[in-house]
C-alpha cells in the first residue's frame, strides 16, 4: 500500500512539473504567434529562466481554488459523521453552487497572470497583481468571448468526430494570447497589416 501512495504521489508531482513546463512554453509559443504570425515551436523549449517562478504560479492558483472550494464544502464534511444522506447532498449542493461563482470570479481575476509571467518576466506575485489590474472591467467580456469560443471549439470537434480538436486546440490556446495582447494595449498582428489598440 505504502508503495503505491508513494508512486502515486510521484506520478502527480511528475506530471504537475510536465504539465507546467507544457503550460508555459505554449503560452510562449502562442504569444509569439499572435504578434508575429509565425509559428515557432522552439519557443515551447525556450521558458526555462521562468520554469521555478511557473512552478509557484500554478501551485499558488491551484491552492487559493482548492481553498475556495475546500470552505465552501465544509458545511459537506461536517455533516459526514451523521451520515444523514439528504442533508449531505443539500449541503454539497449549496457548496458547489457557492463555490463556482467564486472560482470563477478568482480564475478571471488570474487569467492573464501566467501571460505577464512569460512576457514580462516578473516575479509571482507581481505577475497575480497586473493580471487583477488589467482584468478589472474586463472579467465580463473575457468570461462571455471565453463561452463562444468554447461553444464553437467543442462544436466543430464533435461535428467532426473530434478530429477538429487537432485544429481547434492551436487556435484555443491563440485566444488567450490576443486576449492578453488586446487588454494591455500591445501591437496585434492582422493578416495585410499592424495595429495597435
Amino acid at each position: 500500500m505504502s508503495i503505491m501512495i508513494t508512486g502515486q504521489i510521484l506520478s502527480q508531482l511528475v506530471s504537475f512539473f510536465a504539465q507546467t513546463w507544457i503550460q508555459l512554453g505554449a503560452m510562449n509559443a502562442v504569444l509569439h504567434w499572435a504578434r508575429t504570425g509565425n509559428i515557432d515551436i522552439a519557443k515551447i523549449f525556450q521558458v526555462g529562466p521562468i520554469y521555478t517562478r511557473g512552478l509557484g504560479l500554478f501551485f499558488l492558483t491551484q491552492l487559493i481554488i482548492l481553498g475556495i472550494v475546500f470552505v465552501c464544502m465544509i458545511p459537506l464534511l461536517a455533516l459526514i459523521p451523521s451520515q444523514n444522506q439528504e442533508a449531505m447532498i443539500v449541503a454539497g449542493i449549496i457548496g458547489g453552487l457557492i463555490a463556482l461563482p467564486l472560482v470563477a470570479w478568482v480564475t478571471l481575476k488570474l487569467f492573464l497572470s501566467t501571460m505577464f509571467l512569460v512576457d514580462r518576466n516578473v516575479p509571482v506575485m507581481e505577475a497575480f497583481s497586473l493580471s487583477n489590474r488589467f482584468m478589472t472591467g474586463n472579467k465580463g467580456t473575457v468570461f462571455m468571448s471565453g463561452i463562444v469560443v468554447g461553444l464553437c471549439g467543442m462544436t466543430i470537434a464533435v461535428c467532426t468526430c473530434f478530429l477538429g480538436i487537432l485544429v481547434v486546440a492551436p487556435f484555443a490556446s491563440l485566444y488567450s494570447a490576443v486576449t492578453y495582447l488586446l487588454i494591455t494595449g500591445q501591437p496585434l498582428l492582422v493578416p495585410g497589416r499592424q495595429v495597435q489598440r
